[in-house]
């Protein structure tokens, strides 16, 4: 369906990489490659669409999308993803029923967590470089960026304290459960300072991005890092008099 090039010349690259020498370093270049691509996945529409006048697809109002599959050795099913049209289109071999849509690794995470999924994780390129990224590794691709950096910041006090973003996040933590108590300070890098809010929490770092979003807006535009309690980040930065914003 999806008519404009894709080659993924880069993303091959960091696939061979990878391959030839694996590495954390390799590892960490194809992720980056993979989530900021887009592959070729073969589908079948039904009722099958129809073409207009200048040969473009035109679908039904109600076009049901179905997802092929392919299986490995031992039965596991994977969702293919083809890297370029040359490979899509040999392995399809002129069936007329395949189309094609063009998908992101969002697009797989969303698939993988269907309630139906049978699927275990994507073949890229499966016929060719055939790497497998199964379902955890989606997810983890999927996961909220926390703004953590790894150069170590100095903790101090902010000078202006944002009152009313303080507020947006006490009534925030007040709601949920898992957060025990949270703490604002500023983190000053080399070249730029930002909010840190300092959670000690219980749960996932999904926590976070709830919290971003409702710090956001009253920000001014100064970059948030949510880090938790325990994180070599802030590894004493929080002293014995330190008062938490935040106390379940």
């Amino acid at each position: 369906m999806n008519k404009k090039p894709i080659e993924n010349k880069a993303l091959k690259a960091a696939i061979q990489k990878l391959k030839d020498s694996p590495s954390k370093e390799t590892e960490i270049a194809f992720f980056e490659e993979f989530k900021n691509t887009k592959v070729i996945v073969p589908v079948k529409f039904k009722p099958q669409p129809k073409t207009d006048k200048h040969n473009n697809l035109v679908l039904s109002k109600n076009v049901e999308i179905n997802f092929l599959l392919i299986n490995d050795v031992n039965k596991k099913s994977y969702y293919p993803a083809f890297l370029d049209f040359e490979s899509f289109n040999n392995w399809k071999k002129g069936n007329k029923e395949i189309y094609n849509i063009a998908f992101d690794y969002k697009g797989f995470y969303n698939l993988l967590n269907e309630k139906n999924n049978v699927a275990v994780g994507v073949a890229l390129d499966p016929f060719g470089l055939n790497i497998i990224c199964n379902k955890s590794l989606i997810n983890k691709l999927n996961q909220p960026e926390t703004n953590k950096t790894e150069e170590k910041p100095l903790i101090s006090d902010p000078k202006v304290y944002p009152t009313s973003m303080v507020n947006a996040l006490y009534d925030c933590c007040v709601k949920n459960n898992d957060i025990n108590k949270a703490y604002l300070k500023s983190f000053v890098y080399p070249h730029k300072m930002a909010f840190g809010i300092i959670v000690d929490k219980k749960g996932s770092d999904e926590i976070f991005k709830e919290l971003e979003n409702v710090a956001l807006p009253f920000s001014k535009g100064i970059e948030l890092v949510f880090v938790n309690i325990d994180d070599e980040i802030v590894k004493n930065g929080l002293k014995a008099h330190d008062v938490p914003f935040y106390e379940r």
